[in-house]
């Protein structure tokens, strides 16, 4: 009788133990599932961000495009000017040489 306790106290302790490990499996699953679904909405979240910032961007180039063509029509209208102010002042160089 005290054997078939023993077994029956081992046996219990054994059990206790599985389900145990049983809840803390379950908290784990738990845990992985919150985490996996936390994960799907940031990468929805995410996604649709990008689509509404798609317009924006290819706008946003268009721009930048027409800046930076801007840029170098003033700076070929800048040497254009400088090379004027080059041909004046040689000319009046060569205005004042003639008149002394």
């Amino acid at each position: 009788l005290e054997q078939l306790e023993g077994e029956r106290a081992s046996g219990t302790s054994a059990l206790e133990g599985l389900r145990r490990e049983l809840v803390s499996a379950q908290n784990e699953r738990e845990d992985a599932r919150r985490t996996r679904d936390r994960l799907a909405n940031e990468f929805a979240e995410a996604r649709q961000r990008f689509e509404r910032g798609q317009p924006q961007l290819a706008e946003n180039r268009r721009r930048l495009g027409n800046v930076e063509d801007a840029l170098a029509r003033a700076q070929a209208e800048a040497a254009e000017e400088r090379r004027a102010r080059e041909r004046c002042h040689l000319e009046t160089m060569r205005a004042t040489e003639k008149l002394r």
